[in-house]
């Protein structure tokens, strides 16, 4: 689309009279992005159209999901939602109109520039971005999409952590698992004194081991940032000014010299002479294709007429069609996950919450193992995977890793992925060695014995073990540059065994970061975000409502009057009449 064309396409936002749109940003899965202003202040921001809210449900879910995380979390990393466009009819809108904070670049477009960072750059960007995890993960949250195109930067390489669609709260997990290890530790406490144990109550005041893929923060007693602990009070201190504490604390480490976005004179490509147009088969793996993601990692049926013959892209396919191939199994997916859920027998707390953090995760390069492999028991270590390959993509960008843009590559780039992997023909024509377990454990070298003993679908298990042997490459003759301390902090967060990955406290710990440390930017957030729908069968209806609270709560915190007539109240408003009275 032309410069015209974005312009035109900006004049139907409907920002209402408080933004300005100033010309367009991008178009996502999820909805289309432009450049924007705040009237009054003339701050510049980010606005976020998205379309047809209500036309699939799990999209829906994802929206909503989203802009509930973003509105609890306040660090300076992590993107912050300033406000929602009310719509001028709560009870029959569907489209919505987010306002975001605005940031230079992001690390796809970086990674793709002709810009090359210096070590220094590489560090601080890996450390504000495991600062803004910390923060994350102790708010009791997984992110599960972490790439380089979710994570914003600018100049002074500072981040800002977004795109929150699939992120799952974990909280309530945690809760009810330690409830009933305190429950059964009890028991088995009162069980040596007396024989009759019916009468036994369980100790909540008891402190119980957390498990190994358990989160454990403890917010300090001074966290820098002048937060308020009262979460209600912080939310309703809504501007379009900073609100992440002082900005001194979060200033670049060591002098980090400003990175410059323009693309260097001397990367410029010479023109090409003009050539006949020919078609070029794309694939529907690369990253952004159809949102990037595999929505077909459900386990597999026993029953093998229930599946069904797994298209293989053929060279004549259009990029248009093969992205129409991927939404249609993500929407098959979607549509076939609460049936399932459905018909499962609730026996335990631990299975209820599992099956609320589905394998539908993470751009397929950035995959953890355990995600592959359909594990669904999975907690923090996938972020510190997708982190780790970010990690290696950035030492792509030092001149002496890679001496030109054409040389930076993703470290785990596979093109199918399992259960959805290469048919037997392919596999003959040596199709499996793009499949993502092959590319990784390429890399990795094949994983022993004691590292596949988390896997517990049978089929994963033989898929993996018939897998060709492979010895483990050396990273630092992929990455000469800065150093062993480099390679070894990489090495530890991509391990293939997710209970031996490096925990975010050993990473930020670890001497390759003593350079650009700051205490002061590791922040816990105040309390778990537990968001209630994600464990509740919802309907559109329900939805609505669920949205329209989110609304109604910005028109109250900036006090504004409805963009509806002063004579008409609509249904939703009436019914969160109670809510809207608490905010005041």
């Amino acid at each position: 689309m032309n410069v015209r064309g974005f312009t035109d396409a900006l004049v139907n936002w409907d920002v209402g009279d408080e933004y300005e749109c100033i010309s367009l940003l991008g178009t996502g899965s999820y909805g289309s992005v432009c450049k924007g202003r705040h009237k009054r202040s003339g701050k510049e921001v980010a606005i976020k159209q998205i379309k047809g809210i209500f036309d699939n449900q799990t999209d829906c879910k994802r929206i909503l999901r989203e802009i509930k995380i973003l509105r609890k979390l306040n660090h300076p990393y992590i993107i912050r939602l300033y406000d929602i466009v009310e719509p001028r009819d709560l009870d029959n809108f569907s489209d919505l109109y987010l306002i975001l904070q605005l940031a230079d670049s992001d690390l796809k477009k970086v990674l793709r520039s002709g810009l090359f960072l210096t070590p220094k750059h590489v560090k601080e960007i890996l450390y504000n971005l495991m600062c803004a995890l910390y923060y994350l993960h102790s708010a009791k949250v997984l992110h599960r999409d972490l790439k380089p195109a979710n994570v914003l930067v600018d100049e002074n390489c500072s981040v800002l952590l977004c795109d929150f669609g699939l992120a799952r709260s974990i909280a309530v997990k945690e809760v009810q698992e330690e409830s009933k290890e305190e429950e059964k530790n009890q028991m088995n406490s009162e069980g040596e004194k007396q024989e009759d144990l019916c009468d036994v109550t369980p100790n909540t005041t008891e402190t119980v081991a957390a498990s190994n893929d358990t989160v454990k923060f403890e917010r300090p007693e001074s966290n820098g940032n002048g937060n308020k602990t009262n979460e209600e009070e912080t939310q309703l201190e809504i501007t379009l000014d900073d609100q992440s504490g002082e900005k001194k604390n979060f200033e670049p480490s060591c002098h980090t010299p400003k990175l410059s976005f323009k693309k260097p004179s001397s990367q410029k490509r010479k023109a090409k002479p003009l050539q006949p147009k020919r078609k070029i088969q794309t694939g529907i793996f690369s990253i952004g294709a159809g949102g990037g993601f595999t929505s077909s990692l459900a386990k597999p049926s026993s029953d093998p007429t229930s599946g069904g013959s797994i298209p293989v892209p053929s060279s004549k396919m259009k990029k248009r069609d093969l992205k129409t191939v991927e939404k249609a199994d993500a929407d098959k997916e979607d549509k076939k996950s609460p049936e399932l859920a459905k018909k499962e027998v609730k026996k335990d707390t631990k299975k209820d919450i599992q099956s609320n953090l589905s394998v539908h995760v993470v751009t397929r390069w950035y995959r953890s193992p355990e995600i592959i492999l359909l594990e669904r028991d999975y907690g923090p270590p996938i972020d510190i995977w997708s982190v780790g390959c970010i990690f290696a993509e950035l030492l792509t960008m030092l001149r002496e890793n890679a001496k030109s843009t054409f040389d930076r590559k993703p470290l785990f780039p596979g093109s199918s992925c399992y259960p959805l992997s290469p048919s037997a023909k392919n596999k003959e024509q040596g199709g499996l060695k793009e499949d993502q377990l092959c590319v990784i454990i390429e890399k990795l070298g094949t994983p022993s014995k004691e590292d596949t003993e988390f896997i517990t679908d049978p089929a994963a298990r033989q898929y993996l073990e018939d897998l060709p042997l492979s010895k483990k490459k050396n990273f630092k003759e992929m990455y000469p540059f800065p150093g062993d301390e480099a390679i070894d902090l990489l090495n530890k967060m991509l391990q293939f065994n997710p209970y031996k990955r490096a925990s975010l406290e050993e990473c930020l710990n670890h001497p390759h970061l003593d350079e650009v440390r700051r205490e002061s930017k590791i922040l816990a957030a105040p309390k778990p975000i537990v968001l209630d729908f994600d464990f509740e069968d919802v309907n559109t209806s329900i939805l609505r409502g669920l949205f329209a609270e989110e609304i109604l709560y910005y028109r109250s915190a900036f006090k504004r009057r409805p963009r509806r007539p002063d004579d008409h109240v609509s249904k939703v408003e009436t019914e969160l009449y109670s809510k809207l009275q608490s905010y005041a």
